[in-house]
């Protein structure tokens, strides 16, 4: 869990909601299954939220 916490550059504030919303992303379940559909062939469309939406990068 701690890398991908790291990867997605959450911001503290936001970090308990993203949590709530999305603890499904840090279970070992979730990517194997997302490897297996990817390994049968399934093409998995994310479609990222609208830029004003999007949590700010820090330069």
């Amino acid at each position: 869990m701690d890398e991908i916490e790291t990867w997605l550059g959450i911001p503290q504030q936001l970090k308990g909601i993203f949590d709530a919303e999305h603890a499904d992303l840090y279970s070992k379940a979730f990517w194997e299954n997302c490897q297996h559909r990817a390994v049968e062939g399934e093409v998995i469309d994310i479609f990222p939220y609208g830029r004003e939406k999007r949590f700010p990068r820090s330069r």
